[in-house]
């Protein structure tokens, strides 16, 4: 769940896209819903695809988001199922990029300047950002007016700016909510645009969320264990 994620008032001059176009009204539904923004929970749907051996696997569990800057967003997942099985692994974004993985009891930290960088940006961009986020580190087009969990959304297609995040996901789309001008779902391409990981958020609750929300809650006696790059 992470990534490498310029300009403001000159979007329709220096982009080119009509007032009125199918993008900038998006534009204006993520820019209203990011000045109010501080944080939401929902009930969240993953599906990983690999291409290899034409396969998924279906995870559900929670997502919290807590802003806590301008430009400074916590997240936390939480899986409670794998696959229809019992699962427990835990996703932070903070200071660091953590994964616990409960069958090893393993906690592992991830530096956030090097390679997985660009996991804070994406989410910042993301979830509650504004068009000048989008912008600042991606080449945003439209796709099409389309539904998320029977609800109507605007598929936007990311190409991302910087080769380091190129290199890692080619491509995102996003869907972004007509109602509340929040991301709905998001899907993640990986290099060769084969495989990817799909999330999809539902009984979405913005508003205030705490810092006990957005951290892990793991064993005493955990491992941590630092990647190194």
């Amino acid at each position: 769940m992470r990534a490498s994620l310029v300009f403001t008032l000159l979007l329709g001059s220096a982009i080119g896209f009509a007032a009125d176009s199918p993008l900038q009204a998006v534009f204006q539904r993520m820019d209203k819903a990011s000045a109010d923004f501080k944080g939401f929970t929902a009930n969240l749907v993953k599906i990983d695809h690999s291409d290899i051996v034409d396969a998924n696997d279906k995870s559900q569990g929670t997502i919290a988001v807590r802003r806590v800057g301008p430009h400074n967003v916590q997240v936390l997942e939480k899986i409670d199922t794998l696959n229809g099985k019992p699962d427990g692994e835990q996703l932070e974004l903070g200071t660091r990029f953590s994964v616990y993985h409960p069958k090893e009891n393993l906690v592992i930290d991830y530096d956030l300047n090097k390679k997985y960088r660009g996991v804070e940006e994406a989410a910042l961009a993301l979830l509650g950002g504004s068009s000048k986020d989008l912008l600042q580190d991606y080449k945003v087009t439209y796709g099409s007016a389309e539904t998320v969990e029977g609800k109507a959304a605007s598929r936007l297609v990311l190409n991302p700016i910087d080769q380091t995040l190129a290199q890692q996901f080619p491509k995102i789309e996003v869907w972004i909510s007509d109602a509340t001008g929040l991301a709905v779902q998001e899907k993640l391409y990986q290099k060769g645009e084969k495989d990817y990981e799909l999330q999809t958020y539902s009984n979405v609750q913005p508003g205030n969320v705490s810092d006990d929300q957005v951290k892990m809650n793991v064993p005493k006696n955990t491992r941590h264990q630092h990647q190194k790059q």
